[in-house]
């Protein structure tokens, strides 16, 4: 007798009915589509939570870069505008920038040190991260030498390249991040999410 023959449906079905009893019968097909019903009632439950899961945890990660962006957006522009009240006191020829006055106001970098170690970090797109990254690079690197002396035709000359830096910044990199924001917005509101 082959194998395929002795794993055939009829000789099974024979078997299991001489074993079984005709009464019997009934009740073991009842309890296998009881126990498939379940089987598969729980497979399409586990499935919808898992997507379920997923689409929260991504709506989620969107709201939260929304308002990691939305700070460093605002971030930038105070600090664009400590910048430009630091470039006007050199061309008016006021006292130069010091980083230990208390007086002074002082570019904060809150925002984008705490992005640094967040999950947005990685959702935001490359281009305004280099975009910001240079530009804080450079606006550091210009407080270090107006620090160092008061308005004199090299500070001045050098307040003057930092305002075409800023200029560039707000053309360029700016409109970039207003524009992923009013894109991750539009999708947070197609989701029923209140943003504040």
């Amino acid at each position: 007798m082959s194998f395929i023959a002795f794993l055939s449906p009829r000789r099974i079905l024979t078997k299991a009915k001489a074993h079984i009893g005709k009464a019997n019968w009934e009740f073991w097909i009842g309890n296998f589509f009881v126990v498939f019903s379940t089987v598969l009632g729980v497979y399409l439950a586990a499935h919808a939570a898992l997507e379920t899961a997923i689409q929260f945890e991504s709506v989620r990660a969107d709201r939260d870069s929304y308002y990691v962006r939305t700070s460093l957006h605002n971030e930038l522009e105070q600090n664009i505008e400590v910048y430009e009240k630091i470039i006007k006191n050199y061309r008016d020829g006021k006292s130069g920038y010091s980083k230990n006055s208390q007086w002074q106001d002082h570019p904060e970098h809150f925002v984008w040190e705490s992005l640094k170690a967040s999950p947005a970090l990685i959702t935001t797109p490359p281009e305004i991260l280099a975009g910001v990254a240079n530009f804080y690079k450079y606006s550091g690197l210009v407080l270090e030498k107006l620090a160092k002396r008061g308005p004199t035709n090299d500070t001045i000359y050098i307040a003057n390249k930092f305002d075409e830096k800023i200029i560039e910044f707000k053309k360029n990199t700016m409109p970039l991040l207003e524009k992923n924001l009013a894109t991750l917005k539009k999708e947070l509101t197609k989701n029923k999410i209140e943003l504040q």
